[in-house]
């Protein structure tokens, strides 16, 4: 669940918070890290598709973080449901807006 005062985003499987202000430093000496794989590297951009899936509002998600140099700039939350695609060989028009539904519910 997202705050809009305090900008934080609260899971509730994993029990996570990820506060606008967590650093890359706080990144990766956090449990957060642990089996993260890196996205993006292109330095002084740098980002990680967090390990598993992470629960909020009843919704499943796959989370990335984006950090340029020790500033979080951005987070990606994804619907991971096989029924959009597996791969980009499973891609099509018709799932990425059935995706694109199901996060804009």
């Amino acid at each position: 669940m997202f705050d809009a005062i305090t900008g934080a985003l609260t899971f509730e499987r994993p029990p996570t918070v990820i506060a606008p202000s967590l650093t890359r430093d706080q990144f990766l000496g956090s449990a957060l890290a642990d089996g993260a794989a890196t996205h993006i590297e292109n330095e002084p951009y740098h980002s990680w598709k967090l390990n598993g899936n992470f629960l909020s509002a009843g919704l499943e998600l796959l989370v990335v973080l984006y950090f340029r140099r020790q500033q979080l700039t951005m987070l990606s939350l994804m619907d991971p449901d096989d029924r959009f695609g597996t791969s980009w060989a499973d891609s099509s028009r018709e799932k990425e807006m059935a995706r694109k539904a199901s996060h804009d519910a």
